[in-house]
């Protein structure tokens, strides 16, 4: 069974979230978030708690999460105040395993911003509803400062804000040592009409449908046609 994840886009619907640069919260974390379920459709169930422009309360958020049996909660952020650069937050009573898991996805996007030239703020503890109230690994990050130029510049661009989705997801496989889903084989077109021939007997083994078929394998399987056509024959 494939893990289960959960995104949470901050805010919505009423609540906007913070607001700076001609930019809201609600609107930046959305992106991002659906960004992030893209790139791990192929490795995990992935829910958001938000889809759209809606309003879910912090304890809907919660529970949402806890009912889909959840593996990781993941909530995105934009920051505010001034300041620059990245930071995430957990809960204080966390586990050591969801301290673990959490770190390791702190430090990928971690090292991404500081690629790209922002600071790290650091791996921090918060009473959060939603790091609270979730039952499986949490995390929140506080993605640049909506209110700070130079942050905001580079969250408006839409190529920026898929290299933060690509870090995020990259810290989640890495910190749940996910693995691509193996796709399912669709049926081969004649699986059906072989599987008749055989259940007739006209053939005994199975065999690769795509195979060239030899001069012997085909007079076998008309000659058993044959046999069965003629004892089918009324006596003359």
């Amino acid at each position: 069974m494939a893990p289960r994840i959960v995104i949470d886009p901050g805010h919505g619907g009423h609540d906007p979230g913070a607001l700076g640069n001609g930019l809201q919260e609600k609107n930046i974390t959305l992106d991002i978030a659906q960004k992030i379920r893209n790139r791990l459709f192929n490795y995990a169930d992935v829910s958001l708690t938000r889809d759209s422009d809606v309003f879910v309360s912090l304890s809907d958020r919660a529970a949402f999460a806890n009912r889909q049996d959840t593996d990781l909660f993941v909530s995105i952020h934009v920051n505010a105040g001034g300041g620059t650069g990245f930071e995430s937050y957990i809960y204080p009573n966390a586990s050591a395993v969801s301290r673990s898991i959490t770190r390791d996805i702190y430090q990928a996007v971690a090292d991404f911003y500081l690629s790209a030239g922002f600071p790290d703020r650091g791996f921090k503890e918060a009473n959060y509803a939603v790091l609270r109230e979730t039952e499986m690994p949490a995390i929140l990050m506080e993605n640049l400062f909506i209110d700070t130029r130079e942050d905001a510049d580079r969250l408006q661009d839409p190529l920026f804000r898929e290299n933060i989705a690509a870090a995020t997801a990259y810290g989640i496989i890495k910190a749940l040592k996910l693995t691509p889903k193996q796709p399912e084989e669709p049926p081969h077109w004649a699986a059906d009409y072989f599987r008749h021939l055989r259940d007739a007997g006209l053939v005994n083994s199975d065999h690769n449908l795509d195979s060239p078929v030899t001069w012997g394998e085909f007079s076998a399987v008309i000659s058993r046609l044959l046999d069965r056509f003629n004892r089918s024959m009324p006596a003359q």
